[in-house]
């Protein structure tokens, strides 16, 4: 919409495909753009918030709703965050990680500053979330319900790396920098995490307006 007051429009974040919980928004980012000063603040929501509306997380919004009907997670999430920042919710964007992969390969990558090196021994490598690792039936029952499934099927997770200072990320780079939730100290939270999101969304966009 063409205005001179603020346009407030909702990211959401799902692994979509064959990862666990598909349509889990672990990403739920509140941007609020101002046309008048041309800046814009963004907001990122844990996806652990509790919704006594849903009696669940806030990352379970876009799932239930869309068991509803079609797009109604869209519907439903927008009518949650609204109510969670009291602010009014103009256009809501899905993505996936595909598409967010896409999207950065599509500009050539970007240039990140990355604030302090980190290491992940667990992140989760796509379509082999319930691979066996060459288990046999027992040995397999036994290590499922281990309480270290990183440790019981080594081979589902890769150890990502990432070192302090500038780097050019293409996309599977960026999307493994700003899912990474395992790794080591501080940048293990899920706040890091969001701060992570917020460096790429800003490369991106000086990307783009280059």
């Amino acid at each position: 919409k063409k205005t001179d007051e603020r346009i407030n429009v909702l990211f959401l974040g799902i692994g979509g495909g064959s990862h666990d919980g598909p349509l889990l928004t672990d990403t739920v980012i509140y941007a609020s753009i101002d046309p008048k000063l041309q800046k814009v603040t963004l907001i990122s929501i844990p996806r652990d918030l509790w919704v006594p509306d849903l009696k669940a997380k806030i990352n379970t919004a876009y799932a239930f709703g869309e068991k509803e009907r079609k797009d109604g997670g869209l519907l439903l999430t927008e009518k949650v965050v609204e109510k969670i920042l009291n602010q009014p919710v103009d256009y809501v964007l899905r993505i996936d990680f595909n598409g967010f992969i896409k999207a950065i390969d599509m500009v050539g990558g970007v240039d990140v500053n990355v604030e302090r090196s980190f290491e992940d021994l667990e992140y989760p490598i796509s379509g082999k979330e319930t691979d066996t690792c060459g288990f046999e039936l027992e040995e397999f029952e036994k290590r499922a319900t281990a309480s270290a499934i990183f440790e019981a099927f080594p081979c589902r997770y890769e150890h990502i790396s990432f070192q302090e200072g500038l780097q050019h990320m293409g996309g599977e780079k960026a999307l493994k920098f700003v899912r990474s939730r395992h790794a080591k100290g501080t940048e293990g939270s899920d706040f890091a995490r969001a701060r992570r999101q917020d460096v790429i969304i800003k490369a991106f966009k000086d990307k783009v307006f280059s």
